[in-house]
């Protein structure tokens, strides 16, 4: 199955490409994911709820001494994807559960069925496995 750099990748330890900047728009449609006063991405309850419900252990929330969440601007789309504590953990969940898989030792992330169905479900717009 091919799939791209553009498509899905991971940026230092979180997600990056196509799929994880259609992801961080849904979670802000879901007001999973808001903006502060000063323009920075906030966690909100639903957001945690929302990850909850996805399977996520979400103890971390309350023990991480990184920075929680932030925006980080995607290479290839030009638009920000999720990074700090919960992107990096969101790509641990992914690949954990099977949404995604590594190829190899690039950077590249490869879709999988599972992970198409579970993102669709979840109303993440434009996200197919791409034919070969």
């Amino acid at each position: 199955m091919k799939q791209s750099l553009h498509f899905a990748r991971s940026c230092y330890q979180h997600l990056a490409g196509k799929v994880s900047v259609a992801l961080c728009e849904r979670f802000i449609e879901q007001k999973w994911v808001i903006l502060s006063d000063e323009g920075s991405p906030l966690l909100t309850k639903a957001g945690i709820d929302g990850l909850r419900s996805m399977g996520m252990d979400v103890v971390f929330l309350e023990k991480s001494k990184r920075s929680m969440l932030r925006f980080c601007l995607d290479g290839s789309e030009k638009k920000p994807h999720l990074a700090g504590e919960v992107g990096n953990r969101l790509l641990r969940f992914f690949l954990d559960e099977g949404w995604f898989q590594r190829e190899g030792t690039s950077r590249k992330l490869v879709l999988t069925d599972k992970g198409e169905r579970l993102l669709n479900k979840m109303g993440v717009s434009g996200v197919q496995v791409p034919s070969q």
